[in-house]
């Protein structure tokens, strides 16, 4: 009686990393860009979000393994079929209250909501003091999963609500997206094939990188429009503090417009989205310099063509 042959799908890739300590989804990562659709079988990508994205213990799913499960999502919401795009927006409701406590633990500094600095540390008078402990990976990482997984049609608003209305932090994970235009990801690579007397299959980690797409760029435009209506600022601008309805003030508003335009100022934001647009847009349109061919059509002149909503997000 032949053995039966274990089918190594997304499934078995699961349960297998499930016995590293922090979980290891190295293999999984690769698998959602050359295989997704195995991702919806046996119910693969709602576990990633219950038994790791959602679990708090930090030695068995760590910041990686919970960055790497967005990933994940995020590559698995590329998908063109309605189908598997509706499916990620269930999964997606499975994230619970706990992981959005999470990010901002993580990744937000305590006591530390974009002040503006006194010079008393040396540093210079009106310095923006960073928001964020490091660089906002997981926050990143989620915005371009629901940018992907709702046809990059999110709002200032929507990226407000990711963000616990904080619009310092949000201007920050905008401009961290434009800074890298890229995502860089680890793949399990088999860099010597078994037998012919070479000994056993041999695998290696693998640093990917992966240019962010032109509609999530066109995405950002349109967030960062956002920044210039006047309803992201004055839009529900009473909160509750202590149990007592209470207004902005002049002080804090002004405090929080100089934090927002040092951002922009320091991380030469208009330079990098000019960058970020010719680099996704335009630069097909001629190819590189060393060609002889430089300067030539396109094979497809309407190819780079803007649609009325891309000229106002980058117009912006």
């Amino acid at each position: 009686m032949s053995k039966k042959k274990t089918k190594l799908n997304a499934k078995w890739q699961l349960d297998a990393a499930m016995l590293s300590r922090p979980v290891d989804l190295t293999a999984l990562l690769s698998l959602s860009q050359t295989a997704p659709e195995q991702f919806f079988e046996d119910n693969v990508a709602h576990l990633l979000v219950s038994k790791l994205l959602n679990n708090a213990d930090e030695r068995r799913s760590d910041k990686d393994t919970k960055l790497d499960v967005l990933t994940i999502l995020g590559n698995l919401a590329t998908m063109k079929e309605r189908r598997y795009k509706d499916e990620i927006r269930m999964v997606l409701q499975g994230v619970n209250k706990w992981f959005d406590d999470y990010l901002f633990s993580e990744e937000v500094r305590p006591n530390a909501a974009g002040a503006l600095g006194n010079g008393e540390d040396g540093g210079d008078v009106g310095a923006r003091v960073s928001l964020t402990k490091h660089e906002p990976e997981l926050h990143k990482a989620m915005l371009v999963l629901l940018a992907r997984c709702f046809d990059y049609k999110l709002k200032t608003e929507d990226l407000l609500e990711l963000t616990g209305d904080n619009r310092i932090l949000a201007l920050e994970v905008i401009v961290s997206l434009l800074e890298e235009g890229e995502t860089y990801t680890t793949e399990l690579t088999q860099r010597q094939a078994p037998g012919g007397g070479s000994g056993p299959a041999q695998w290696e980690h693998q640093l990917v990188c992966m240019r962010h797409e032109r509609p999530l760029i066109l995405q950002m435009c349109r967030l960062l429009r956002g920044f210039t209506h006047p309803s992201t600022y004055f839009t529900g601008s009473r909160r509750v503090s202590e149990g007592k309805d209470e207004e902005y003030d002049v002080e804090e508003f002004s405090k929080e417009m100089a934090s927002l335009l040092q951002i922009t100022v320091r991380s030469q934001l208009v330079e990098k989205l000019s960058v970020a647009l010719h680099d996704v847009l335009f630069q097909d349109d001629v190819l590189d310099d060393g060609d002889e061919d430089y300067g030539a059509e396109r094979s497809d002149p309407y190819g780079s063509l803007l649609c009325e909503a891309d000229h106002l997000a980058g117009a912006a």
